[in-house]
């Protein structure tokens, strides 16, 4: 493999130049400008990883309580012993998704990278410098998975939001605006700003042209998938009387 083939960066060195992502996100990329490797977007988004495994086992027993306590007494037998079986496959395998997540968010957000800043700026990014600026926003979300294993525990509730939304009652998420508030993540705000530098200092680009172009794509995606899901639960709710 290529990473072999590398040398691979002192790990102080390493921690240094991840710690400068939550700091000094400029100065970070500029540390690998022009000398891209393998390793700059392996590690970071293994490192994320392992990260979120760990709160996947953590908050394992939490979740299947709340499943259990929300599916109580609406079971049959047959029902009970397939939720029962669903919790043990969860357990044994629920784990892979949260690699399968990173690494199809990681290829996905890259290509995005590169259209915007090809179409919107008229900068040549190449895929692996869109990989290493993808891959180091994610490290935004080891505090993320932090932060959601203590109030999962703390509160004993699955449902925690980390937006906006935490300041409103949870029935105006029935409303459009309700809910665009409460699917406001600010560490996906986050990752949109570490994105904004690295396009900054890979495409050779001023800093707020790039944030405000991709806070703009942040919020109409928002707006898209937001009213995308109420389409969807129409759908849903409809659906039973039509049939």
């Amino acid at each position: 493999m290529e990473i072999g083939l590398e040398q691979i960066e002192p790990v102080v060195g390493l921690i240094e130049r991840w710690k400068r992502v939550f700091t000094e996100p400029e100065s970070s990329f500029n540390l690998v400008l022009g000398q891209e490797r393998a390793q700059d977007w392996i590690l970071p988004i293994l490192l994320t990883c392992l990260v979120g495994i760990t709160h996947f086992y953590l908050t394992i027993d939490l979740v299947d309580s709340v499943a259990d306590r929300t599916q109580y007494g609406e079971l049959d037998d047959v029902q009970s012993s397939q939720h029962e079986e669903w919790k043990e496959k969860s357990r044994l395998y629920g784990w892979t998704l949260i690699p399968v997540g990173h690494f199809t968010s990681l290829v996905f957000i890259a290509v995005v990278i590169m259209v915007i800043s090809k179409l919107a700026f008229q900068a040549e990014l190449d895929f692996r410098q869109a990989l290493i600026a993808k891959a180091h926003a994610t490290l935004i979300i080891i505090p993320e998975w932090i932060v959601l294993t203590l109030l999962m525990l703390w509160t004993g509730s699955t449902a925690i939001t980390l937006g906006p939304g935490i300041f409103f009652d949870k029935s105006i998420s029935d409303t459009f605006l309700g809910s665009v508030l409460f699917n406001i993540n600010l560490f996906d705000a986050w990752q949109v700003w570490i994105l904004s530098a690295a396009i900054s200092v890979f495409g050779n680009i001023q800093r707020r042209r790039a944030a405000t172009t991709l806070l703009i794509v942040w919020v109409v995606w928002l707006l898209l998938t937001v009213a995308l899901e109420g389409v969807v639960e129409k759908i849903q709710v409809t659906q039973p009387i039509a049939s």
